[in-house]
């Protein structure tokens, strides 16, 4: 029995995520995005409520195949991609895919922000 428990316990970290990661999914348009959603689901890989990022593949190379990551495990595409996304469904403006790390460091920096400033405000209300 105590054998079963430790193979168990190995399994479910495999499967979990570290604490602040995401599951990443990459796809070649937004159903294609989803349909691997959905077969990673399908799979057990993950269930309804991890958080998960659906992003469109934009980069030169292969799409990369889904995963449990934090943002520093990204590669600089993957990376990028998932920026468009977020900035796209909390109605920003995207940033181009080749401007400088300037642009890109102040935009993290404001998203950053609004984050924090809604996290402030959910606790202790406007």
């Amino acid at each position: 029995m105590r054998g079963t428990v430790a193979r168990l316990s190995r399994l479910e970290a495999k499967r979990g995520p570290k604490a602040d990661a995401r599951f990443f999914v990459f796809g070649l348009n937004d159903d294609d995005a989803a349909e691997r959603y959905a077969a990673e689901i399908q799979a057990g890989t993950i269930q309804r409520g991890d958080p998960c990022t659906t992003s469109i593949w934009r980069g030169d190379g292969p799409i990369p195949s889904p995963r449990w990551a934090t943002p520093n495990e990204l590669t600089d595409d993957e990376l990028r991609d998932a920026i468009h996304h977020l900035a796209l469904a909390t109605g920003r403006e995207p940033i181009a895919w080749d401007a400088d790390s300037d642009v890109w460091g102040a935009e993290i920096t404001a998203v950053r922000r609004e984050i924090e400033t809604e996290m402030v405000e959910a606790r202790c209300g406007p």
